[in-house]
């Protein structure tokens, strides 16, 4: 709230600002929290989760590293389509009932596909690599179709995805390309975001 007014006394107002409030996607409990606090939700302009669909196997999760690799390629996909971005999908509707309460958009800070391993598993290369080559499945591409899809569905606005470009790693494959002059036929879900991007009006030059 003092950062808020703070910029409101910069800028002569509020016309020129959005007044974002983040929180945690998996948890709306927070959002609850931070809207209401000294009256939150009545003094900004939207509420901003990161609403990531993934898996993050790790040595002895749920799902364990073995599983996932028992699972391969099908099973990955089948995970994702089947549990994973409807999950993902119920916690945009549960963060657009309380925006609405309060009047305010309900955007994306961040967002996308997070395949990665933790807690030691990033060390697993057999799973690194099986992860990465989920990327460039077409399978992934209509992972994202299903995924913004229902964001859409579920009241989302505007939504950042992380990242543009980035090379994949035992650290996760962030970029819709993994390098910048990759050809964009390779990236399904390049392809997927540009498209849900072009329905809604936007240009964009590569």
């Amino acid at each position: 709230m003092q950062i808020f007014n703070l910029f409101e006394q910069a800028f002569g107002g509020r016309d020129r600002l959005v007044r974002v409030i983040a929180a945690q996607a998996a948890n709306d409990h927070v959002a609850k929290r931070i809207l209401a606090f000294q009256d939150a939700g009545r003094k900004c302009d939207a509420l901003a989760i990161a609403p990531y669909f993934g898996l993050t196997p790790s040595p002895n999760g749920q799902p364990s590293a073995s599983t996932v690799l028992g699972w391969g390629l099908d099973g990955i996909f089948r995970h994702l389509q089947d549990e994973v971005i409807p999950r993902t999908a119920e916690w945009t509707r549960r963060h657009k009932q309380l925006a609405d309460q309060y009047g305010i958009a309900l955007i994306a800070y961040e967002g996308g596909q997070h395949l990665v391993g933790i807690q030691g598993a990033e060390n697993n290369d057999e799973l690194t690599r099986l992860l990465i080559s989920a990327q460039t499945d077409p399978r992934m591409g209509a992972c994202y179709q299903k995924y913004l899809k229902t964001w859409e569905q579920n009241g989302g606005g505007v939504f950042c995805h992380f990242s543009s470009v980035a090379e994949p790693s035992k650290w996760g494959s962030w970029g819709l390309l993994r390098y910048m002059d990759e050809d964009p036929a390779q990236s399904p879900k390049f392809q997927a975001v540009m498209a849900w991007a072009r329905s809604h009006g936007q240009t964009f030059q590569r």
